[in-house]
């Protein structure tokens, strides 16, 4: 995850990539100006817990100058980093409580921001920063164990399912088969939950399972949350796949008359480009995981001399013409670019060498601008390869072809 506290060319902050966990008193997050010194002394001062080489500070000054927006926003990246160092905001609300009291409160709000932490659940992390309320311990503790009573529960019911594919259960039967100790209302309601992801089949009130898809989404659900790709892409992923299946099918099987036809056609050209996107979008992360498989298991080539634990990455960097590297690996002496293509074999000649020259110059721009004191390479991925024409192409502007 690259560095979130960062300046943009007219000397404002920065917000893309975080994720506002607390809600900051500063209304809409771009208000907040200036306090660079501030933001960037606590932000080192953070960084080096994990080093454990920080002692504790105190952040003092007079009221309403803009200190508990400044630790706002200071939790909110270093939440949105989600580098293993785990904030936690806590005030002192004006009033006489007991000690019992404040040791209740403290503790349960450090854990439902510990969990929100971890869960990636901001709901968890703005109850407990909401001190116009009480924190319930009791609340807290029935909510955890609900969560995982029921996520144990989506788990079951979908193996389940997928082990007795073809078979069909209504939600009472379902309950009854597998013993469930759960809710009618909450049983539906999670079976919803699972058929609105397309992990589970819904037909006629009953559910059934397809274990071959299931599989398949699961897997790519998980290699998704390596590199946290948001869900909704996803399900447009399975949502484009399977139109593109069924209209190519309705196509070859069916007679249509030439108006539905035209109109069939349009529609599959859409989806054939939301499509190609979409696979080039994932192709882009494949790569990225590869490089970075190759660092940590030092096998040289174009990760060489970079360090398993002083590299760091951007997918998309965008340059401030509005063009874009696919892929920037840095390391501590240097920086990897990557073009990734991801064409059908019939489609190689659209890769071409006014392609290949614009990828070259504008890395080398991006390498003087930022990078200027570190080794250049090169590296244009292509799943199917390219011409014979264009390898020395490549060459001649000092590009590995992987």
């Amino acid at each position: 995850m690259k560095k979130l506290l960062r300046l943009d060319k007219d000397g404002r902050w920065e917000l893309g990539g975080i994720e506002f966990a607390i809600r900051e008193r500063v209304g809409k997050p771009h208000n907040l100006i200036g306090r660079v010194s501030e933001l960037e002394y606590l932000y080192t001062w953070a960084d080096n817990i994990r080093q454990e080489i920080s002692r504790s500070v105190a952040f003092l000054g007079r009221r309403k100058i803009g200190k508990s927006l400044i630790l706002e926003r200071l939790y909110n990246i270093i939440y949105s980093e989600h580098k293993g160092l785990i904030p936690f905001y806590y005030e002192f609300t004006e009033g006489t409580r007991s000690g019992r009291e404040f040791y209740h409160d403290f503790v349960t709000r450090f854990y439902m921001q510990v969990v929100g932490y971890y869960t990636r659940d901001i709901s968890w992390i703005r109850s407990a920063a909401d001190f116009n309320t009480d924190a319930d311990a009791e609340t807290f503790m029935k909510d955890i164990g609900m969560h995982a009573v029921n996520h144990v529960n989506m788990r079951r019911i979908t193996y389940f399912l997928c082990r007795h594919e073809g078979e069909w259960y209504y939600p009472r039967d379902l309950k009854r088969t597998m013993n469930l100790d759960i809710g009618d209302e909450a049983l539906r309601g999670e079976l919803a939950l699972l058929h609105k992801y397309d992990l589970i089949e819904f037909s006629g009130g009953r559910y059934g399972g397809v274990f071959d898809r299931t599989l398949k989404k699961v897997l790519m659900k998980h290699y998704g949350d390596i590199l946290g790709l948001p869900a909704e892409e996803f399900n447009a992923y399975f949502r484009t796949d399977n139109l593109l299946d069924y209209l190519q099918e309705r196509i070859r099987q069916l007679e249509l008359d030439l108006a539905e036809a035209e109109e069939l056609r349009n529609t599959m050209s859409v989806l054939r480009g939301e499509h190609n996107d979409l696979k080039g979008h994932y192709y882009e992360r494949e790569v990225l995981l590869r490089l970075i498989k190759a660092v940590i298991d030092g096998e040289g080539g174009v990760t060489d001399g970079i360090g398993v634990t002083e590299f760091d990455y951007t997918l998309n960097y965008h340059l401030s013409d509005g063009q874009e590297i696919d892929i920037v690996l840095e390391g501590k002496h240097t920086v990897v670019m990557a073009e990734c293509k991801n064409y059908a074999p019939e489609y190689l000649h659209r890769i071409t060498e006014k392609m290949v020259k614009k990828f070259a110059d504008k890395a080398r721009r991006l390498k003087e601008k930022h990078f200027p004191e570190k080794a250049l390479r090169l590296i244009f991925f292509s799943r199917n390869g390219v011409e014979e024409k264009l390898k020395p192409v490549l060459r001649q502007h000092g590009i590995f072809l992987h």
